[in-house]
């Protein structure tokens, strides 16, 4: 897949989920924002504008649902890619519904959600 020059932010409460993105991400060229909030998550995104967002469905108590409609409706060219272990065929639904533009399940390997990413950006 050729690689494109897009920005990109993760918004997950697991620090470790989140070094392992940027790693993934620096090794393949691309610079990654990561939020362990969804606050700061949002905060990010206010100061510059992202081409795709990773975002964790459950975010500690907050609803990844909640921060997928603020996004979409305050950035609309962003593209959406939710990650999640709880998930099943009517959330997903739902949540392509609201605006995402894909969800992974988990386990999914980081050249996974890294070509999802990289193919969502292309489409911005």
């Amino acid at each position: 897949m050729a690689a494109k020059n897009y920005s990109a932010l993760a918004i997950d409460d697991d620090s470790l989920a989140l070094k392992f993105y940027r790693e993934y991400f620096s090794a393949h060229e691309v610079e990654l924002a990561t939020a362990t909030t969804p606050e700061e998550g949002l905060e990010l995104m206010s100061a510059r504008p992202y081409d795709v967002l990773i975002l964790d469905l459950r975010l500690g108590p907050a609803d990844g649902r909640d921060i997928l409609q603020r996004v979409r409706s305050e950035y609309p060219n962003t593209k959406v890619v939710l990650v999640t272990a709880h998930c099943d065929g009517d959330t997903e639904e739902e949540l392509l519904q609201l605006g995402a533009y894909t969800v992974l399940q988990k386990p999914c390997t980081m050249r996974a959600v890294f070509e999802c990413v990289t193919k969502a950006a292309m489409m911005s």
